[in-house]
């Protein structure tokens, strides 16, 4: 069975978007940018790649700072930042588990944006050690020296369509429980 997107759905070109990052108000954001192809730039700054086969998602600078800071701006001051092993995390008390608010995240694509739910960027990853309770939440965004790469587990509940023909690519929310 092949996912087709209605052809009113927004795209966005394969081979042209580049990745910058600034924070807005309310949520950390990606906002692309079309590259000249004469424009000659490090191959580590070319694009974002979706990758299927690698669960994490990995930013370049300056993406991977503007992100972390928004976030770090905008947590509730009730969460403390706590060590994690690289990623940006916080101690959550037991108690509010089910009810920890986090800013939202809508990446922005050269003509198409991909608004992420909640377990797209953050994960529980475990107790704090030390015996200090409550549970250790991090944003699943790490930072890469090679090059940006979308990985799957942010792509999880989306449709993710490479149309090669038209170099375009799209991407619809799903709810893949219900597939």
């Amino acid at each position: 069975m092949a996912f087709h997107p209605p052809l009113s759905y927004p795209t966005t070109p394969i081979t042209t978007s580049t990745c910058s990052a600034s924070p807005s108000t309310g949520h950390a954001s990606l906002f692309p940018t079309t590259r000249s192809r004469s424009t000659q730039t490090p191959a580590k700054t070319r694009g974002v790649a979706f990758q299927i086969g690698a669960p994490a998602t990995l930013l370049v600078e300056p993406a991977y700072t503007a992100v972390v800071e928004a976030f770090r701006a905008r947590m509730s001051r009730t969460y403390e930042a706590v060590n994690g092993s690289g990623l940006l995390c916080f101690l959550v008390d037991d108690a509010s588990k089910n009810v920890v608010t986090v800013p939202t995240m809508t990446m922005h694509f050269d003509g198409m944006d991909m608004e992420l739910l909640f377990g797209n960027y953050f994960a529980y990853t475990g107790k704090q050690s030390g015996g200090g309770g409550g549970d250790v939440l991090c944003l699943m965004i790490g930072k890469s020296s090679t090059g940006s790469r979308i990985g799957n587990y942010l792509q999880m509940d989306f449709h993710v369509l490479y149309e090669l023909k038209n170099s375009v690519l799209s991407v619809q929310p799903a709810d893949c429980g219900k597939i």
